[in-house]
């Protein structure tokens, strides 16, 4: 049976149901299924498209909702649970609905009730890593917390999993409990322990196991597990790279962005700054929007513009970012801000100090963007093209639907407001300038949506050239640019020297000069990432030198970390004792 949409053309509202005689389930017993054949993209092509069954038990004077037929991009076996209809007679009806807009159609066949699936197992699941498998390289001394997805495609629920992780012969096992993971459902996971990036490529092999406390796998264990790697490199302290990104809720290749984005800058940090620039949906600024639309090249959705200089797929940043990460810092950017609760009135104030002799005139531009936004209606759900694989694997978006919702994504890097324009606020940083010259520039007030969780925001000032290409970038949280977080660059103001000596012997000297009190301490790690110990310095203040003793630490090449409150700077230390 078929309700071909696509056939009826657009402006054409086309909605229709097929019901069934009356099913006698009085001698029917638990465990009792529902199972069909489904060909559904819920497309939702300007209009919300539904795939629904319904059931009766009073011969059709009243119905209720059975289930919500997912999306996905090929012909796929669903499992409705129906042990709570034992004992009765019912009827079901299949009902489609194109919202009114010219959407795609439903396609069901082989309607079975019995009380074992045919073709669907008991226990099947799959598990990914998101965008890990698709980025290779991180920044020395990121903390890096691996996520994804689990996804269940058994129709017994999953209730509980452990994901292991194994590294250079060490393993680690989280334990996830207290589920209810029904069939076709995923769950996101984030493990809590973080992974810290070091120099050189280290493997990781990540997997599901002990699924419902059984240690059987299940009947297909290919995607079971997953392996990546991250090649630690080091970047230029207080260098960022600038990607803005088109995309669009309508877009189903744009989960592709979200993708590289989130692992860029869960390998990067405040290295990378991504940017979602919305186009026609919920999340759109106007003029942002149409600046990435019509900027030189453009290729449509989703595509990345770097730096304000060249535009690229979203597969393909990470070689360019990083060349960016690795340059030198021209102008280095320091934002602080004042916010009216009451009002949400905004104004930022940025502050360059130039690094390097520059010439011409630059201008400088804030954007305000938010992580964790989320909506309801039918134009918030992300149209994803990668449902089902026939379009490949795209970190976890082959297991979802069609129309992704909430559940599972939320939108991070969303930008709110453009201040300054896209070409920036001028007549700031004129002329001639040498290194060392700072220059400090306040916006006028910037009203803050309400709607907008400043909780969730970033505050990202750009400097741009006379061709309004990136020069350098800096983001921090909302919460620091306005005060109430300590900003520790504010604390330690890019003042720590070399450790030194270098190759040390029996001990390392850290020289910083703290313009105000920060607790510091200092950890010693092996390239492999294995911690050797920890100093704690207590607070501190002003010019000092911490002695950290290595002469009982074997010879070889090392990370120091120094955390300065809550910033964290790596030096790579060789020991020669």
């Amino acid at each position: 049976m078929y309700f071909n949409d696509d056939a009826a053309g657009e402006g054409v509202a086309n909605k229709g149901s097929v019901t069934s005689t009356s099913i006698d389930l009085t001698a029917a017993e638990a465990p009792l299924f529902l199972e069909f054949e489904s060909f559904f993209t819920d497309g939702d092509y300007n209009a919300d498209e539904t795939a629904m069954i319904h059931i009766s038990v009073d011969e059709g004077e009243t119905w209720e909702l059975l289930y919500d037929v997912p999306g996905a991009g090929d012909w796929t076996s669903f499992v409705v649970n129906m042990d709570a209809h034992v004992g009765q007679t019912i009827w079901l009806t299949f009902e489609y609905d194109d919202g009114g807009g010219w959407n795609y159609g439903w396609c069901f066949d082989d309607v079975v009730l019995a009380d074992q699936p045919l073709n669907t197992p008991a226990r099947e699941f799959a598990l990914t890593t998101s965008g890990a498998e698709y980025v290779s390289r991180g920044a020395i001394g990121q903390e890096y917390f691996v996520s994804g997805l689990v996804f269940n495609q058994g129709y017994e629920t999953i209730q509980s999993f452990d994901v292991e992780v194994t590294s250079n012969g060490n393993i680690t096992t989280e334990s996830f409990t207290d589920l209810e993971i029904k069939f076709f459902d995923a769950y996101k996971y984030t493990l809590s322990q973080s992974i810290t990036i070091t120099e050189g490529v280290t493997r990781y092999d990540v997997a599901i196991k002990n699924v419902n406390g059984d240690p059987a796998d299940d009947s297909a264990t290919a995607n079971n597990d997953r392996t990546f790697s991250i090649n630690g490199i080091e970047v230029t302290e207080g260098k960022a790279v600038v990607i803005e990104e088109g995309t669009g809720t309508w877009c189903g290749w744009c989960p592709r962005g979200t993708i590289f984005l989130d692992e860029m800058s869960k390998r990067f940090g405040d290295h990378f700054v991504g940017i979602a620039v919305h186009n026609s949906d919920p999340m759109q600024v106007g003029s942002y929007n149409s600046a990435i639309e019509n900027f030189d090249q453009f290729l449509g959705f989703p595509s990345v513009i770097l730096q304000r200089n060249r535009v690229l797929d979203p597969d393909g940043i990470e070689n360019p970012s990083i060349q960016v990460m690795e340059d030198v810092v021209v102008a280095s950017l320091k934002t602080t801000a004042t916010f009216d609760e009451t009002t949400r009135a905004f104004s930022p104030t940025i502050e360059v100090t130039i690094m390097e002799d520059m010439t011409a005139d630059h201008n400088i531009s804030v954007v305000l963007t938010e992580d964790g936004v989320i909506g309801t209606d039918g134009a918030w759900g992300q149209t994803n093209y990668y449902s089902g694989g026939s379009e490949g694997n795209m970190g976890g978006f082959e297991f979802l639907g069609g129309k992704v919702t909430n559940d599972f994504l939320t939108y991070d890097h969303v930008a709110r407001a453009l201040i300054g324009g896209w070409a920036g606020q001028g007549e700031v940083v004129t002329g001639d300038l040498i290194a060392g010259d700072v220059i400090s520039h306040t916006f006028a007030d910037f009203v803050i949506n309400e709607d907008y969780n400043t909780d969730n925001m970033h505050v990202v000032a750009i400097i741009t050239d006379s061709d309004n290409e990136v020069v350098d970038a800096r983001s921090v949280k909302f919460s620091e640019a306005i005060g109430e977080v300590t900003s520790v660059d504010n604390v330690y103001n890019n003042s720590l020297e070399e450790v030194f000596p270098n190759p040390a012997f029996d001990h390392v000297n850290i020289a910083m000069g703290l313009p105000e009190t920060a607790s510091i301490n200092a950890t010693l790690y092996t390239n492999l990432g294995e911690k050797v110990n920890t100093l704690n310095f207590g607070k501190q203040v002003g010019n000092t030198y911490l002695r950290y003793d290595v002469g009982n630490v074997n010879p070889g090449i090392y990370y120091l970390h120094i955390q300065i409150d809550n910033k964290l700077v790596t030096k790579k230390v060789t020991i020669a004792n």
